[in-house]
């Protein structure tokens, strides 16, 4: 007769990686600058979320949220009405990220964007 197996050990969480409490510190950065930007936007404050996002891509230059920071930086330059800016930021937004979420936002705010002369 076969003796049962031993009991299974408690089913136990991998160990995180080295570096993982770290990147999920600058995750948690990222995302404060971020909000930062999105309050700011939606109180309509160009200046504020500018800034936020120019110390987010300072900061974080290959950031994790990059696509997030580009899409609303082009909201951003919209809303405080540097629309050439915008346009340009779009174009480059689409060439990085063509299959983007955000794409559909990004298209949006040129559209709404008054004519060129």
């Amino acid at each position: 007769a076969r003796a049962a197996p031993p009991p299974s050990a408690p089913l136990r969480q991998p160990p995180r990686p080295l570096g993982a409490a770290s990147r999920d510190r600058d995750l948690a950065a990222e995302r404060a600058l971020l909000d930062a930007a999105r309050r700011a936007l939606a109180g309509r404050d160009a200046g504020t979320a500018l800034l936020a996002l120019d110390q987010h891509a300072a900061r974080f230059p290959a950031g994790r949220l990059g696509e997030e920071r580009e899409a609303m930086m082009v909201q951003a330059l919209a809303l405080r009405g540097d629309y050439a800016a915008a346009r340009t930021r779009a174009e480059a937004f689409h060439a990085r990220f063509p299959s983007s979420l955000l794409g559909p936002v990004v298209s949006s705010v040129v559209q709404s964007l008054p004519a060129t002369p």
